[in-house]
């Protein structure tokens, strides 16, 4: 806490940072957030950390006063940000560079465009709040649409506490994350007067803290609620869910898997109640189909697929390729539903 307190005495000290010091700040706030989120080191996401991700970034972005500079800041955060949030996309061997380096460069524009109207409300009365409303609004845009993808979200480092995300039942996702990047803002605007004369904006403070006070006592509040409530339950569904046991990229290996998998998946239902519904996991049927239906007539050598789906006693829910383009061999990875019939 006292090195907090030290340095955001030191920011005050200055009129502005130096483009460099809020370029070091930027960079820091890039690895906070995506260790914020679900990752090998939090499973679920850490809430403490996620309350304080972007208060560097706040720091960093109303300490300058150049547009050109806060675009570079943007580049440089949706860069390293997305690259330690996505790091599983390198493992995509040679489609990597679509997959993560696109991503990379996605983002890079994304944020390059974003940090301007971050910008914006520097000299606003209530920038805690206008920070977070486009921060929000940011995240909603960046996932939805034909290139939507909803991950990295703020809200995703506090999974773990029940009553405040229960409050995304009536206004989704985005109402977490406002809550969330609002605690970031209010907190960088207390840090933010340390050290100085804080009498003149006392006032603003105590609104904009008491105003966020509210929202979260009324979100938990509601979060208790709701967990104490019952739910009647309207159907029930019998699944069995299969998991593809392998490297999926390994060379060679294709037939090998997709037999053992098709063992996993007769394990489970061999000697228990016929299920409803069985389902495989993403792209675990890497030829398309119908197209190439013909190797899946003859393999895997030992009980090839066709035969596999006319034994099952439910229909089978798997991810694959789907042809949408013949002529230009254009593939697409789809869910693929197969009735016992193999069709």
């Amino acid at each position: 806490m006292n090195s907090i307190v030290a340095y955001t005495r030191f920011i005050n000290s200055k009129r502005s940072l130096t483009f460099s010091g809020a370029l070091i700040l930027t960079l820091l706030s890039s690895i906070l957030l995506p260790l914020s989120l679900p990752n090998p080191v939090f499973a679920y996401g850490s809430p403490f950390i996620g309350i304080i991700a972007l208060i560097p970034l706040y720091f960093a972005i109303y300490s300058q006063d150049s547009i050109k500079k806060i675009s570079l800041m943007g580049l440089v955060f949706g860069a390293v940000s997305t690259a330690l949030g996505n790091f599983w996309l390198a493992f995509f061997q040679d489609f990597s560079v679509w997959t993560l380096g696109g991503a990379v460069l996605g983002y890079m524009a994304y944020n390059a465009l974003l940090f301007p109207f971050l910008f914006a409300g520097k000299e606003k009365k209530y920038r805690p709040l206008w920070f977070a409303i486009v921060w929000t609004a940011y995240e909603l845009l960046k996932s939805i649409g034909f290139l939507g993808y909803p991950w990295g979200l703020s809200a995703y480092s506090v999974t773990e506490i029940m009553p405040l995300i229960q409050i995304a039942d009536m206004f989704g996702v985005y109402a977490i994350s406002f809550i969330i990047v609002l605690a970031n803002s209010v907190i960088a605007e207390w840090l933010n007067g340390i050290g100085s004369n804080t009498l003149r904006t006392l006032p603003f403070k105590q609104g904009i803290t008491a105003f966020t006070a509210v929202i979260i006592c009324l979100t938990w509040i509601y979060g208790l609620v709701s967990l104490q409530r019952d739910i009647p339950v309207v159907a029930t569904i019998n699944v069995v869910l299969v998991q593809n046991d392998g490297d999926g990229w390994a060379p060679g290996k294709f037939w090998n898997q997709l037999e053992n998998t098709q063992n996993l998946t007769w394990q489970a239902v061999k000697d228990r109640p016929a299920p409803d519904l069985i389902v495989w996991s993403e792209t675990i049927l890497r030829y398309p189909l119908p197209d190439y239906s013909i190797y899946y007539q003859r393999n895997p050598e030992n009980w090839p697929f066709t035969n596999f789906l006319q034994s099952l006693p439910a229909p089978l829910l798997s991810g694959g390729a789907y042809m949408i383009d013949r002529d230009n061999f254009d593939m697409i990875n789809a869910a693929l539903l197969f009735n016992n019939n193999a069709r």
